[in-house]
């Protein structure tokens, strides 16, 4: 098998073979910087380790790739590593915080970067790279409204959603620079969701994707978000529970973060809430549960009136049992005005929902479409009462 020799943490050197057959081996030279080594490993690639009888000597590390017709190419600068390193206080006193007190979570991004002159069909997360100053204004006012936790503008940042923008090969420097400027406008008073949306097609046997793909694809994404500064991971705006299984399975494969899983439900005729997969308000959360998620909820929603988001709210609390619930309402149901789609509910308003989820049971609370920085400052006193 072909070996080439690659620089990592710390110059250790690391033979990797090419290639990706199903069982690969590694051997770090220093066996002393074997935990480093698989920590970059882990990082920059959807890894699943082989049993521990498969490694003979010690300083050999076993892998099984899931990466197709790839060789492993790893590089992790040290302030990259150390930027990892000090997220996980932070990353530990977001779990800690959220048992204490209740949190408020961040809104709309698209909506807001239109206001700020994104061009209609442009892709926001350009912005990132082309016009950082603009995307850290929208965070620092939601920073400034009180919300603790700030999403990335990196909602469509998998390889898959940037190929619509001939943006495949931007993956990593685009989410990275997201996670930094959420990061930034932050502060050490708040913490950064680093935003993975929906990866844009269907799962087998729907689809073409399998979720070993899958896995690779929100790998990608997700060791950029970390690298980035992330302090946690939001798999959001989902409808089938098996891309969240690949979802969280993927958080898991690049580090310790914690994650929060949200889904999209809209109400059918029946009166039930369900995802546009067709899925339950209960299985939804109790497979996502099961998976590893940390916080579990819902987020947006097809024409939910706010009743229909306390309702939500109620079952979304009894599914989850222990695991704490984010919900994440839009600015009212959207109405059509002049051909295009508006959201009128106002700061007031939204603000005269929050009480009522906390009582449900919700711990974090935030909002979505047609929300804006003023809505959610508005949404803050109620919750500090």
């Amino acid at each position: 098998m072909p070996i080439r020799e690659i620089r990592g943490f710390d110059e250790a050197k690391v033979r990797v073979g090419e290639g990706a057959d199903a069982n690969t081996r590694g051997r770090v030279c220093s066996p002393e910087l074997q935990a480093e080594t698989v920590f970059l490993l882990r990082v920059y690639t959807p890894i699943i380790y082989g049993p521990p009888g498969d490694c003979d000597p010690p300083e050999e590390i076993c892998l099984r790739s899931r990466a197709s017709a790839k060789s492993f190419d790893f590089l992790l600068a040290k302030d990259e590593i150390s930027k990892q390193n000090n997220n996980s206080t932070m990353t530990r006193d977001l779990l800690s915080e959220l048992g204490k007190r209740p949190m408020l979570c961040d809104g709309a991004m698209g909506t807001q970067l239109l206001i700020a002159g994104l061009g209609p069909g442009e892709c926001g997360m350009l912005w990132n790279a082309d016009a950082p100053a603009k995307v850290r204004d929208i965070h620092g006012a939601y920073r400034a409204g009180g919300c603790d936790l700030i999403t990335s503008n990196t909602f469509g940042g998998a390889s898959s959603v940037l190929a619509r923008h001939g943006m495949e090969q931007r993956v990593g420097e685009l989410n990275r620079a997201g996670a930094a400027i959420a990061r930034e406008a932050a502060g050490e008073g708040g913490w950064v969701l680093g935003d993975v949306g929906p990866f844009g097609d269907f799962l087998e046997p729907l689809g073409d994707v399998t979720p070993a793909q899958l896995h690779a694809i929100f790998c990608e994404q997700m060791a950029a978000l970390i690298a980035g500064g992330a302090d946690a991971i939001l798999v959001e705006t989902m409808s089938d529970p098996a891309e969240v299984e690949v979802g969280v399975a993927a958080v898991r494969a690049c580090g310790e973060l914690p994650v929060v899983a949200t889904y999209a439900f809209q109400k059918t005729g029946e009166g039930e809430y369900r995802t546009m997969m067709g899925t339950s308000v209960e299985e939804a959360v109790v497979r996502a549960v099961q998976a590893g998620a940390h916080v579990v909820g819902a987020n947006c929603g097809t024409a939910l009136t706010f009743p229909d988001y306390l309702e939500l709210a109620r079952q979304l609390v009894r599914a989850a049992g222990d695991t704490p619930v984010i919900l994440q309402p839009n600015a009212g149901a959207p109405r059509l005005i002049d051909g295009n789609t508006v959201y009128l509910a106002t700061p007031e308003e939204m603000a005269a929902i929050v009480r009522p989820l906390l009582d449900a049971g919700v711990r974090i609370v935030g909002g979505c479409c047609g929300t804006s920085p003023a809505h959610l400052a508005a949404m803050k006193p109620p919750l500090a009462q």
